[in-house]
């Protein structure tokens, strides 16, 4: 669960979103710190080559169906996400209690790129 100002987002919820767009193949959405609000929505997207979409344009997609407050503040976009990102979506999803590989989805951005590059 990301909290970002006092609302709660469900990073599934997003990452449900962006899996509709046609160019995305993966993706996870995780809360990264923030001064002001406490945590805001950040998403690793792997997409198919063409046509190429920017983040903007995924931030729009989203928008469409979900709140404001739910849209990536961060897309990151990579070429494919790998196993440490995929094992840490899958204990999220079947609600078992973090470990300390995968204790919070409170990371920094530069440390979801290290986990879910290739």
């Amino acid at each position: 669960m990301i909290n970002t100002g006092g609302e709660k987002v469900h990073p599934a919820e997003v990452e449900n979103a962006l899996l509709t767009h046609p160019a995305v193949t993966d993706c996870i959405v995780v809360g990264v710190p923030d001064p002001t609000w406490g945590e805001r929505v950040a998403a690793l997207v792997a997409m198919r080559p063409d046509p190429p979409v920017t983040q903007e344009e995924l931030r729009d997609w989203v928008r469409r169906s979900l709140a404001g407050y739910k849209v990536p503040r961060v897309v990151v976009i990579v070429d494919a996400l790998n196993a440490p990102c995929r094992t840490h979506r899958s204990t999220r999803l079947a609600g078992r209690e973090p470990t300390a590989r995968n204790r919070s989805r409170r990371v920094s951005v530069h440390i979801a790129l290290a986990a879910c590059r290739l």
